[in-house]
């Protein structure tokens, strides 16, 4: 049965490629997600890890708590804050390594 799920799997799941065949050519992302950007982050270590990605646009969520987990998220995967709006229009900042 076990043998029967895997091959199940393997048959079912596409190449990583199909996934999002840009990969390679994109070295920034942006994050808004109305408030749920903290658990984004901790849901991404592997992607802010990757020595590929460069900049992150992400709009930091209204709640301190939740502000102080995203700073300590990208601090610890090696971004830094180049970029924030001054005069609080927006809570759009850029990060990058």
């Amino acid at each position: 049965v076990l043998c029967i799920i895997i091959f199940f799997l393997r048959i079912r799941r596409p190449p990583r490629s199909t996934l999002f065949p840009y990969t390679t050519l994109f070295r920034s992302m942006k994050i808004d997600t109305d408030g749920s950007e903290d658990k984004v982050l901790q849901g991404a270590i592997r992607t802010l890890a990757n020595e590929k990605l460069r900049t992150l646009i992400i709009e930091m969520p209204s709640n301190t708590k939740k502000e102080a987990l995203c700073r300590h998220s990208l601090l610890a995967a090696g971004f830094k804050s180049i970029w924030n709006d001054s005069g609080k229009k927006t809570r759009n900042e850029i990060w990058s390594k």
